[in-house]
């Protein structure tokens, strides 16, 4: 199965990067692959993460990934990754619209 990022996920990834780059270029990059790959992984392993309670009418789900979520749907050729976002932040703000 294919993975694709969302505009606002990719924005989200260049955000992570951006902010880690602040203290060290390297170890940004270093994270945002090991993210990518998180997110890649999610081809073989997408039914693995629970839908989250509040949107599993929309079908989002929630893989964790150290201190953030990557929120995801499955559709039956791609899974979109929707966004990238801190496992603090209220998803209300990021998934109401």
């Amino acid at each position: 199965m294919r993975v694709r990022l969302s505009d606002l996920a990719e924005q989200d990834l260049l955000d992570i990067a951006t902010f880690i780059a602040a203290d060290s270029v390297l170890q940004a990059e270093i994270y945002t692959d090991r993210l990518l790959q998180a997110c890649a992984g999610l081809a073989e392993s997408a039914e693995r993460y629970a839908l989250i309670p509040r949107y599993e009418g929309r079908g989002y789900r929630r893989r964790p990934f150290e201190n953030y979520a990557i929120i995801y749907v499955v559709n039956p050729d791609e899974v979109v990754v929707v966004r990238i976002t801190s496992s603090a932040r209220d998803l209300d703000t990021l998934l109401d619209d």
